[in-house]
């Protein structure tokens, strides 16, 4: 099954599920065009017609995205849904969300309806030839964000993040994840999620995490940044998994911004301050879980049917991430 104009105006005009649907009286879809919603999801932009009680019409586009096949991970548009609308409440630089059709009923797939910012979201884009001293701003601007997002009280998502969780089980999590998805023995990620469990750093207030913030998944218009996108593996964790999952080696923006730069903006602005070890350690952690994802995605096209080739070689990913651990692990400073 695939969205329709027809499909989306069901959605949209169910009070039960949509936003828009209690603010105006009738809502029409002029425009629906695929776009290009990466490894994970279908995505859309569609053109709104939407009168009101009183007649007026607002014409505004808003972002469709969909899932129609197993992904490289399990994830839940509710969750995203979710945490979108405790940070729009809370003023925080994020897409409204509109609408949640969880199981496809309506639309005819799994969607989340959101509204759409200006800017561009291109990591090749951000890395591009240019005025890096514009783009090295809107970097500064993700780490307040950042600092932003992780200082709402955990209690915010109550209803969304499982209580009394955090880092540890999210940890655990990852290392189950890969223990189900490599089909053959993989001993160096395995000896990594050992010495992750044996170096577990101490316990921390948990926060509301990102889990994929990186250049490409948020949005930039003039070289301010306008929104964060992709929510859809939010949890309640460690604020470093997000500080060092932005400078993952492959896309990171050292380029434009050094990583101490970036994190010392952070910690000015959460009123916070890291050991060298933990943030060496959470490194590691960052490249342990890309390369579990690298091996789900090969297991999704392989071994679930899915039909996306950008995910059949993923798992040749995984000795590069391999390597990266090794080269953070061999610090004193976390070693001992």
């Amino acid at each position: 099954m695939t969205l329709t104009p027809a499909s989306l105006e069901r959605l949209l005009g169910d009070e039960k599920v949509s936003r828009l649907a209690r603010r105006y009286a009738a809502i029409k879809v002029n425009g629906l065009r695929r776009l290009d919603g990466g490894n994970a999801r279908l995505a859309w932009s569609a053109a709104l017609s939407c009168q009101d009680a009183q007649g007026q019409v607002r014409a505004f586009d808003v972002i469709v995205l969909g899932r129609a096949e197993p992904g490289q991970i399990s994830v839940e548009a509710s969750t995203e849904y979710a945490v979108l609308s405790v940070l729009d409440r809370l003023q925080i630089q994020v897409p409204t969300p509109y609408a949640l059709d969880f199981d496809g009923s309506m639309a005819g797939i799994p969607a989340i309806v959101l509204q759409r910012l200006p800017g561009t979201a291109s990591l090749s884009d951000f890395r591009a030839a240019g005025n890096l001293g514009r783009r090295r701003e809107s970097l500064l601007q993700v780490a307040d964000c950042l600092a932003d997002v992780h200082a709402v009280p955990i209690s915010e998502f109550d209803q969304t993040f499982e209580p009394n969780t955090g880092f540890g089980e999210h940890l655990a999590y990852w290392d189950a994840t890969f223990r189900s998805v490599a089909t053959k023995p993989v001993p160096g990620l395995a000896w990594v999620y050992r010495w992750l469990r044996e170096h577990l750093p101490a316990d921390d207030d948990p926060v509301a995490v990102h889990g994929d913030i990186r250049p490409g998944n948020f949005l930039v218009d003039n070289d301010e940044l306008t929104g964060v996108l992709d929510w859809e593996m939010a949890h309640a964790g460690n604020r470093l998994e997000d500080l060092t999952w932005m400078y993952r080696h492959t896309w990171t923006p050292e380029q434009v911004l050094s990583f101490d730069d970036f994190l010392a903006r952070y910690e000015q602005r959460a009123c916070v301050g890291f050991s060298d070890r933990d943030v060496r350690y959470f490194r590691v952690f960052s490249e342990a879980k890309f390369a579990t994802i690298s091996l789900a995605a090969s297991f999704a096209f392989h071994e679930r049917g899915a039909a996306n080739l950008r995910l059949a070689d993923r798992a040749a990913l995984v000795p590069e991430s391999l390597t990266e651990c090794l080269r953070w692990m061999t610090d004193s400073a976390v070693s001992s």
